[in-house]
């Protein structure tokens, strides 16, 4: 055989073992994977994480029910209905709960499979997403109840006294209106102090600017920053600037946990979490700026610069949702005594 023939036979063998070239029958094994081949590399770091998690779990249902082996176009709306419904809860220790799932979550799980299926409609392998014929769910939304001034200052002074960075972790969200995720992310080069900026990535993988205000320009010279690399994270868990490998999930869950301790020392409403400072401040500052005397639409302008709000309705529903924007005190426009 001549080294053409067997590279051509080689070539052959390639195609052939090549999912991208199969001919229009796939397993729903084969489809499933196919798919995630096609995306994974558009997706985030994070994004990655959440649906691998859910294809895994969809790959060990479809193979306990003995689904894994059939054509694709063959699994019915039903059974990715069922599967989705049958979603269960883990506990602390990862074991499988009898407690569902929540809206939220079986929300989740029905993108991550809905974007897989898509992929196979643009591949001409399935002609429609049987996923979007499922309904989401109503989710209930999460609150994060603002703090009292009393709170503030009990929280400040548990701080002071048990947990300063994590009070220098709060001060981020608070003053410049970030996530725990934002705060998270930043490294060294995204604060500017001299010309009195902060460079965000949001959720969206954009960047936006923040103002320093003079309250964290102070915490920010008591960090230093200059004594480290330019890639070093603000925060990490050994309590001053550096190199933290893990996740922005994981990350996030060690502040929580330091949070939490507080929370539980203080006896803090169960819907208070850390989110709760950039709620408490945006209130804060809207109360501070309409006692001035200003007009709604200028305290809302001036109020926009900070929250990073790209609307004005966004940031007057925003407030409601907060309890910051309520109605005055109506009682002269009764005509009638009840």
């Amino acid at each position: 055989m001549t080294d053409a023939k067997i590279e051509k036979e080689q070539k052959g063998l390639s195609k052939e073992n090549n999912l991208a070239f199969k001919a229009t029958d796939y397993t729903t094994i084969e489809a499933l994977e196919f798919a995630v081949e096609q995306k994974e590399a558009y997706w985030s770091a994070r994004a990655k994480i959440t649906i691998n998690g859910h294809y895994k779990r969809f790959v060990k249902w479809l193979k306990e029910n003995d689904l894994d082996k059939i054509d694709i176009k063959a699994l019915k709306r039903r059974e990715i209905a069922v599967f989705l419904n049958s979603l269960k809860k883990y506990n602390k220790q990862r074991e499988l709960t009898d407690e569902p799932v929540g809206a939220k979550t079986r929300n989740s799980y029905r993108t991550s499979l809905s974007l897989l299926f898509n992929q196979l409609v643009s591949d001409d392998i399935l002609e429609y997403n049987p996923v979007k014929a499922i309904n989401k769910l109503k989710e209930r939304p999460k609150t994060h109840k603002a703090y009292t001034d009393q709170q503030v200052t009990q929280m400040r002074e548990y701080m002071d006294k048990n947990d300063p960075y994590l009070r220098k972790f709060t001060q981020f969200i608070a003053y410049a209106f970030l996530r725990n995720v934002e705060v998270c992310r930043l490294r060294v080069k995204d604060i500017d102090l001299e010309n009195r900026r902060i460079y965000v990535q949001t959720k969206t993988e954009a960047q936006e600017v923040v103002p320093i205000i003079e309250n964290l320009a102070k915490v920010i010279k008591q960090m230093e920053l200059h004594k480290y690399k330019p890639t070093d994270f603000v925060f990490t868990n050994t309590e001053e600037c550096g190199v933290w490998n893990t996740t922005e999930k994981a990350k996030t869950y060690y502040f929580y946990r330091r949070y939490a301790d507080m929370k539980e020392a203080l006896k803090l409403d169960e819907d208070q979490t850390l989110y709760s400072f950039k709620h408490t401040a945006a209130s804060n500052l809207y109360k501070s700026l309409a006692s001035e005397g200003k007009a709604d639409e200028q305290v809302l302008t001036e109020l926009m610069s900070f929250t990073r709000h790209k609307t004005k309705s966004q940031l007057r529903k925003y407030l409601r949702g907060i309890g910051a924007s309520l109605a005055k005190d109506y009682l002269n426009k009764y005509t009638i005594d009840f």
